[in-house]
């Protein structure tokens, strides 16, 4: 065998292995998760009923940004800093 055919296979599989670990080794959400996200994102404001709003991707946005910085806060809690 050849070097450029060595070199060829060689890529060949890298290419064809690189693909499973692009993937995301988590699971699909499950409907507690779901309802837990919905749960969080109601107590910082986000109404699901009001989604047909002239500002619906950005409510939820803004939401899930609350929702980031209120799970940082925690965190920081948590670990003793401020």
């Amino acid at each position: 065998m050849g070097f450029p055919q060595l070199t060829f296979g060689f890529l060949m599989t890298m290419l064809m292995t690189s693909g499973a670990y692009a993937q995301s080794p988590d699971q699909p959400m499950t409907r507690a998760q779901a309802r837990k996200e919905l749960e969080e994102l109601a107590a910082v404001g986000y109404h699901p009923a009001q989604a047909w709003s002239h500002r619906f991707p950005f409510d939820i946005e803004d939401a899930q940004a609350r929702v980031a910085e209120r799970r940082r806060q925690e965190a920081a809690r948590i670990s003793g800093k401020r």
